[in-house]
């Protein structure tokens, strides 16, 4: 089998599989330039950190596809049987981490529709999963976004109505399930361009 070296791996991403990698990776990107209301499944609204945590994601993109090209002589990748149950396993993963991410979403993620004349776009704001002191002695009884609409979707108004220590864990939770869904599936569009490059296994 004949080396590849990872400039031709990374060349290669010139390539449908690159496309899609390029498409998947490209998410917490996109989810800056859509509307409000489908950026948030695109990527998660994590209030202040957001924009940290988008750099951080791409960056560990970045980090699997040299993962991924790491394993270019390992076991699997030189097994024609193997490949395709790996690129399934890890599929399997990322659809998992996909219904996870959108359960957490449902429950941490708050859309305020607009009310002001000539204001079409929602607000999209991540909450607690605990309300404060403050919320249950002032607003018992009313939904999170009859909150939110009273006090204002502010950073400082969330952390009000909700402990601070359950906003932390809720968009920490939030990320992390948003990143077992997005790294695997960066993982096996990275490993149909490594397969694709590489020469067809000779061991079964």
């Amino acid at each position: 089998m004949s080396i590849l070296t990872a400039r031709s791996y990374y060349k290669h991403f010139a390539s449908i599989y690159g496309a899609i990698t390029a498409a998947i990776g490209g998410l917490p990107i996109v989810s800056m330039l859509v509307p409000p209301d489908f950026s948030s499944y695109l990527f998660p609204p994590l209030g202040p950190i957001r924009t940290f945590c988008v750099i951080a994601t791409l960056i560990f993109s970045i980090l699997i596809t040299v993962i991924v090209y790491s394993t270019k002589d390992s076991a699997f990748v030189l097994s024609k049987s193997s490949r395709p149950k790996v690129q399934l396993k890890i599929s399997i993963v990322a659809v998992i981490g996909l219904f996870i991410y959108l359960g957490v979403h449902f429950g941490c993620v708050r859309v305020l529709q607009p009310k002001v004349r000539g204001d079409t776009k929602p607000i999209i704001v991540s909450v607690g999963w605990q309300r404060s002191d403050y919320a249950l002695l002032n607003y018992a009884g009313e939904s999170d976004e009859d909150m939110l609409e009273s006090r204002g979707p502010r950073e400082e108004e969330i952390n009000r109505l909700w402990t601070r220590t359950s906003v932390i864990v809720a968009r920490l939770i939030l990320f992390g399930s948003y990143l077992f869904f997005f790294l695997p599936a960066v993982a096996v569009s990275s490993l149909g361009i490594l397969f694709d490059k590489l020469e067809k296994p000779v061991n079964p």
